[in-house]
């Protein structure tokens, strides 16, 4: 009651003092304006009369708030979201209703296989919302690699290719370089002065193949050569070598131990005229199967070039079904072919020609007939006897000539004859080519380089020939398939 009673009071005073100043500045409130407020959602409406002349103002025409109109939104729940109707009016009021419950997920599965870099699983996929995770997760399998091997060939490289018999996987490694062509000789024309020959070469491996057309000078070199250094060194031999046998003939050597004693090569005499040396056979055996290189040295006894070409018919026979690696040499060193074959008087000059003409027929007929031929000869019947310059032009020459010979034991002592021998079969370097070199010009391919060779426990009787070669002879004579070796017979 005090609280209504003090209102009631204050309202009196402030109307007192309202009065108060209306009667000292009296309006009449003829300037009324009228403004329409149209009502709201939640306010209502009215009209509002203003003094412009005063602050005086008053409410009239009231109507009622028009209320919300409402537009409903339905919103449907999801898997993991609770559905709803979200109320909405133009005046921005809104509000949510009837909520429904979330519909949870509905998942499918599917069975993903491991490869061999993914893992494996079994996928959990909503069908809905696509949500998905994953269970029984297991390793990848790892590649499951065959592996091939593609060899080298003549042209193309090798690889071994791995394939993962689980996947595409594919790839290649241990790369080996192409092989090359491995040439052999299938067919051969030897060259003659007249005739240019041919080598057919074919790859054993491959289709691949060429010709090679040879000139004489392609094939049959001549004497020189520039190389310092020997490549082998080798013995001649005949039955003077040969002990004597208890049961008639001739002792065998021991080819094993020349070989082992640093022997490469022998140059076998096959014999003269009309006689066969007995031990060529023999020793052709023998030597071949100890593993020497051989070549073939016939005595000769011509006078003329008709004689050397009958001695050279009669070597070929022997010659036939045997392989040599070293030239097939005329010894020509007979004092009886310095004779006429007539008896007929002739000058020097006739002389030196007619006997270089035996030696090149020689040569030439075994040429012909497809071996590698050459001259044996010493220095003097090189320097008195015949045209030195046109044979060794012509050809290959074994050149025979002993000078500081160390196996000559002359008045040494038996230690200081061994020490020489030791220092002379190890060195090469003992410049004994020096007098050779300032007379003739450039080096020869063999020489003999001394008669008194000894090789202890060979089963040799006498003192022995000892040779350098300064040429790769096997090499040449295999090249062109001279000397027996035929070419190969080429597969359809």
């Amino acid at each position: 009651m005090c609280k209504f009673f003090r209102y009631v009071m204050l309202s009196l005073i402030l109307g007192m003092a309202l009065l108060l100043v209306a009667c000292s500045d009296p309006c009449d409130h003829s300037q009324i304006t009228s403004t329409t407020v149209a009502a709201t959602c939640e306010e209502q409406g009215y009209t509002l009369h203003t003094c412009t002349e005063c602050e005086y103002r008053y409410k009239t025409a009231f109507t009622e708030p028009s209320g919300h109109t409402l537009s409903p939104s339905v919103f449907a729940p999801t898997c993991t979201e609770q559905g709803f109707t979200y109320y909405s009016c133009a005046c921005g009021y809104a509000y949510e209703s009837d909520f429904v419950p979330p519909t949870g997920h509905t998942y499918s599965q599917q069975v993903v296989e491991a490869t061999c870099e993914t893992e494996g699983y079994t996928l959990h996929t909503c069908s809905v919302c696509e949500t998905s995770y994953k269970t029984k997760v297991h390793s990848a399998l790892g590649h499951a690699l065959s592996a091939t091997v593609h060899e080298s060939t003549c042209t193309e490289e090798g690889y071994t290719e791995y394939v993962c018999q689980r996947g595409d996987l594919t790839y290649r490694a241990n790369h080996t370089q192409p092989t090359g062509h491995s040439l052999s000789t299938t067919n051969v024309l030897h060259p003659t002065k007249a005739v240019v020959g041919r080598m057919e070469r074919h790859c054993a491996n491959c289709s691949y193949h060429f010709t090679v057309h040879l000139n004489y000078t392609d094939v049959f070199s001549n004497a020189y050569t520039s190389n310092p250094q020997y490549l082998a060194k080798g013995v001649d031999i005949s039955y003077h070598n040969h002990a004597p046998s208890s049961a008639g003939g001739y002792d065998p050597l021991n080819w094993s131990v020349i070989k082992r004693a640093g022997f490469d090569f022998a140059i076998l005499r096959a014999g003269y005229i009309g006689t066969k040396d007995p031990v060529f056979e023999m020793n052709y055996t023998d030597a071949k199967a100890a593993g020497m290189d051989l070549g073939v040295y016939y005595y000769s006894y011509a006078k003329n070039a008709e004689q050397a070409i009958e001695e050279a018919q009669e070597l070929i026979g022997w010659l036939e079904g045997k392989q040599f690696e070293y030239p097939i040499y005329f010894d020509m060193e007979s004092s009886s072919c310095l004779n006429h074959p007539t008896g007929a008087e002739e000058t020097a000059a006739q002389r030196t020609e007619r006997l270089t003409n035996a030696c090149i027929a020689f040569i030439d007929a075994l040429r012909e007939a497809g071996y590698y031929s050459a001259l044996y000869c010493n220095n003097n019947w090189l320097v008195n006897y015949l045209d030195a310059n046109t044979l060794k032009s012509y050809g290959e020459l074994w050149y025979a000539r002993y000078q500081r010979d160390p196996y000559q034991k002359q008045d040494m002592t038996d230690e200081e004859f061994a020490q020489i021998k030791e220092a002379f079969q190890i060195s090469t370097d003992d410049n004994d080519f020096a007098w050779d070199t300032q007379k003739y010009g450039n080096q020869v391919g063999l020489w003999q380089y001394t008669e008194h060779g000894v090789i202890e426990n060979s089963g040799m009787d006498q003192k022995v020939d000892f040779n350098y070669a300064y040429k790769d002879y096997p090499s040449m004579i295999k090249k062109f398939c001279l000397n027996g070796y035929k070419p190969i017979e080429k597969e359809s």
